[in-house]
């Protein structure tokens, strides 16, 4: 199979993604809305084609470029696009954000939404919280749902072993070591992150703060970590490579995560493939991965977060491991990637599947609206590839 791949740039999850569909042994052709400026460094997984828009209808498009089959997202953007363009087999990918923020705070977002999952073929989440909300959003949709974990590699993310080379030059062998990932963006609330530690630290002098990431929020955060945290207490790692991550999870204790729209957040299962013990926030998506006493720590407002904070660092490092171990246990259990992929080709298959059943049926009724083999445009093939666009076959 040939896969148009649709995103906004070009990020670690695409990176992932694309080899995910090599690995396969599929083709993807990557079609990234933004030219440059891209979050990911390191270039496209070898075999991957890149496209541009050049000004053709995207159908057009996909069938010059002889794919049989449209992955995008989000939702309320690339998938949206595809699905008003007519494009058919179509997979429509959640983000998260897109459907627990964007849908339910801006009708225009919301209905697009509805039009990406309406037209898709199928809807690839990453937890049942979003496929619930696909389902509500469109009940009588009858596409398929394939939820599926984004995962980590369980190779690159293990916990450390008896020392930290991060660790030691920070000079933390004794402390209690908090990490936080994500990005410095409204989105992801670090700056309830650093509230929450500086408030904890006040009160538990060991615990120390790992603060990777940049973004929008870069001079906000670093003056809330100046002016309400401990000197020497954080240090502002920057934007880590993803090859170095694993290593800077090591040498933490806990994994710390504010954010309140998220699905499952790939950095969460990083953090417990590491083995560490997660403080996040008290959501139902969170819910899915984290225990509260077995596998981590949940908390619904700023305080909450700092009280947890100085129960974990309270509970001592046997029980920090305990719970560690578990939530390892439970990643390796649902979320490793290389055994979860499968089911990514499974559910393009089932996709093109069903786009071609509703083919064969609008024109076996009345030779309208259906949607016409990609491979053939006003009598000419157009390249190895298959992928059904709304219209009419010349």
């Amino acid at each position: 199979m040939r896969v148009l791949y649709i995103s906004p740039s070009y990020t670690v999850h695409d990176r992932r993604f694309l080899e995910g569909i090599i690995e396969l042994g599929d083709q993807a052709v990557f079609l990234p809305e933004a030219s440059d400026g891209w979050p990911e460094q390191r270039p496209l997984p070898a075999g991957i084609e890149r496209a541009g828009w050049n000004g053709n209808p995207l159908p057009e498009l996909a069938r010059r470029l002889g794919c049989d089959l449209v992955h995008a997202g989000p939702l309320s953007s690339c998938a949206a696009r595809a699905a008003r363009a007519g494009c058919r087999p179509l997979v429509a990918v959640s983000w998260g954000f897109d459907l627990l923020e964007q849908a339910r705070s801006d009708p225009k977002a919301r209905l697009a939404v509805e039009q990406a999952i309406g037209a898709a073929q199928g809807v690839l989440v990453d937890c049942r919280t979003l496929e619930k909300e696909v389902r509500a959003l469109v009940p009588d949709w009858q596409g398929v749902v394939e939820c599926l974990p984004w995962g980590v590699d369980l190779g690159a993310f293990r916990p450390r072993g008896a020392r930290s080379a991060v660790r030691e030059r920070l000079g933390w062998d004794s402390m209690v070591v908090v990490m936080a990932t994500r990005n410095w963006e409204p989105l992801y609330r670090v700056d309830w992150v650093v509230e929450a530690f500086a408030r904890a630290s006040a009160r538990e002098a060991r615990l120390r703060l790992i603060l990777a990431g940049s973004g929008s929020q870069r001079d906000q955060i670093r003056r809330l970590v100046e002016e309400r945290c401990r000197a020497g207490s954080v240090d502002l790692a920057g934007a880590l490579d993803p090859t170095a991550m694993g290593a800077w999870l090591e040498a933490a204790d806990l994994y710390l995560s504010a954010c309140p729209v998220d699905g499952t957040s790939v950095s969460l299962l990083e953090a417990m493939a590491t083995g560490l013990a997660p403080v996040v926030a008290d959501t139902p998506s969170n819910r899915e991965w984290v225990e509260e006493g077995r596998t981590g720590w949940l908390a619904g407002s700023i305080e909450g977060l700092a009280g947890c904070l100085m129960e974990a660092a309270a509970a001592g490092p046997e029980t920090r491991g305990r719970m560690g171990r578990s939530a390892r246990l439970e990643v390796e259990r649902r979320a490793d990637w290389r055994r979860n992929l499968p089911r990514l080709g499974e559910l393009y298959r089932r996709a093109a599947q069903a786009a071609t059943r509703v083919s064969t049926f609008s024109q076996a009724g009345n030779g309208l609206g259906g949607a016409a083999p990609l491979g053939r445009s006003r009598g000419r093939p157009l390249g190895p590839g298959r992928l059904l666009a709304k219209g009419t076959v010349s």
